[in-house]
């Protein structure tokens, strides 16, 4: 369970609620199926819950795994090895065990436990389906469609008994074998069943389209409340009077509101305005969700989009800066040429090949500044002192962002080659402790240099600032970045915990 929370706390999250809720349930029903008051026999039929629903809890838990064969068998172990073991334990031996689980209980885990398996699938399924009327179906239409077919196969298990018109209006007797006996009780009844289910949605389809998205999200609350207080008066009289005319409505079942005194009872509309009550929040939840899930979808696409561009900056000015050390060479016919042409065939093959990755190898990296740093040497050779300690570390797990750690050594070669100054130090020094990796870049830094930054502070360290922005949008809050003049030389501290 350690390793599914630190893989993924929300896959632990989402694997966990549905778990909860149904300890919650269970502990409620036998708490007061028990008739207890007290608080301490709550928290004692807790506890005893708890510990009863560990084993399922666990193998609910342990359906993370990637592998389908090791999910059917943890599942199994949990919801159907257990229980049955379980039940069979209870019945030989009744005095085993003092706490004990109900099979209703027990049928309560595992539908929460499929439900919280199944819904992601079926939610993916019909992203992938082509047909564009699937693609539109929301969760909470789907939870409505799904509890009114629920709701109109009891009413064909419970209407169709014969025993159902002398029942008491808060009693509900199904019977399983009435497909067989009273198949065309069965069909009738779930013909009238189905026409009240759909005047029950069309009842939250308008709440939903119409008071919700219009009322709600155009005029605000108040404007609301007084539609769906109009609304309530109009539709209860014109639904209750069609579902009247339905000769399953004079029947006092549980399941139905009994109209034998009238389509103007209070129980029709109490029923209407709990069925707008329950829905509306579900519905503003569920809508909330999708604008929440699309504004993260969006930000990662802005961060993406915002990275593309920054790496983007980076590397014309790379190939730009090489291409006129070979075309000066070439132009003096150097016999450094073929070197500075081996040098950038490697820069080129980093950046075409690795530079668009998200991550590549640290030494690969450092192989790519190696080459820039040869390139530069071959140019200011007579007018520069480098002091280099780029340590190869051949350990492939670090991994970096590539085209991060070039620009502050790049800026310390552009500030080289502007400076007044016979001659300019460069310090370039990297070490890698664990995985925080510092890089510690420093040039001179003339007088005539700091007049011009302030001359020019919009055109000043672009590169730098690039950095900056790359760093915050792929290590946030993993990296320290300083720069600025130090003295009489210009220094720049970069540390990045790397993954």
């Amino acid at each position: 369970m350690s390793q599914l929370f630190q893989s993924s706390p929300t896959l632990f999250i989402s694997r966990f609620v549905p778990m909860l809720c149904a300890l919650m349930i269970v502990t409620h029903l036998q708490f007061l199926s028990a008739k207890q008051t007290s608080a301490l026999a709550y928290i004692s039929t807790f506890i005893e819950v708890g510990m009863m629903s560990l084993p399922m809890l666990l193998a609910h838990l342990a359906t993370y795994n990637k592998y389908i064969l090791k999910r059917l068998i943890y599942w199994s172990l949990g919801f159907v090895v257990y229980p049955v073991a379980l039940f069979t334990l209870q019945t030989l031996q009744p005095t085993f065990l003092n706490a004990h689980l109900s099979f209703d209980g027990v049928m309560i885990f595992i539908g929460l436990s499929l439900c919280s398996i199944f819904i992601p699938l079926v939610k993916f399924k019909l992203r992938s389906i082509n047909s564009g009327y699937l693609q539109t179906i929301k969760i909470e239409d789907l939870f409505m469609l799904i509890a009114l077919g629920a709701w109109v196969i009891l009413m064909c298990l419970a209407n169709s008994h014969d025993e159902a018109l002398t029942l008491t209006p808060n009693t509900l007797v199904i019977s399983l074998d009435v497909g067989v006996t009273e198949f065309k009780a069965l069909i009738w009844t779930g013909i009238q069943s189905s026409i009240i289910a759909a005047l029950i949605w069309v009842i939250y389809w308008l709440n939903k389209r119409f008071l919700i998205a219009k009322l709600l999200g155009q005029f605000g609350l108040f404007n609301y409340l007084c539609g769906t207080f109009v609304y309530l008066l109009i539709c209860t009289p014109v639904v209750f009077s069609l579902i009247n005319v339905l000769p399953i409505s004079g029947q006092t079942l549980l399941l139905i509101p009994s109209n034998a005194q009238g389509i103007f009872q209070p129980q029709n509309y109490v029923f209407t305005f709990s069925l707008i009550a329950l829905s509306t929040p579900i519905i503003l939840l569920c809508r909330h969700h999708r604008t929440e899930r699309k504004l993260f979808e969006l930000e990662q696409q802005n961060k993406q989009a915002e990275l593309t561009l920054l790496q983007q900056q980076i590397n014309p000015h790379f190939l730009f800066n090489s291409l006129n050390n070979i075309y000066g060479k070439v132009l003096c016919q150097s016999d450094d040429a073929p070197n500075l042409i081996e040098h950038l065939s490697s820069l080129l093959q980093h950046s075409v090949y690795r530079g668009h990755k998200d991550f590549v190898p640290l030494e690969d990296e450092l192989n790519y500044i190696r080459h820039f740093i040869e390139l530069q040497k071959v140019r200011l050779s007579g007018n520069i002192n480098l002091s280099i300690n780029l340590p190869r570390f051949n350990n492939s797990a670090h991994q970096i962002t590539p085209l991060l750690l070039i620009v502050p050594i790049e800026n310390a070669f552009k500030h080289a080659i502007a400076n007044s100054l016979e001659r300019c130090n460069i310090r370039i020094d990297c070490k890698l402790d664990g995985n925080r990796l510092a890089l510690i870049c420093e040039n001179s830094f003339s007088e005539q240099m700091a007049e011009d930054m302030k001359q020019n502070k919009e055109h000043t360290g672009v590169g730098l600032q690039n950095l900056s922005k790359r760093l915050s949008l792929i290590y946030a809050n993993n990296h320290q970045l300083n720069y600025g003049p130090k003295g009489d030389h210009w220094q720049c501290n970069l540390e990045i915990e790397l993954t």
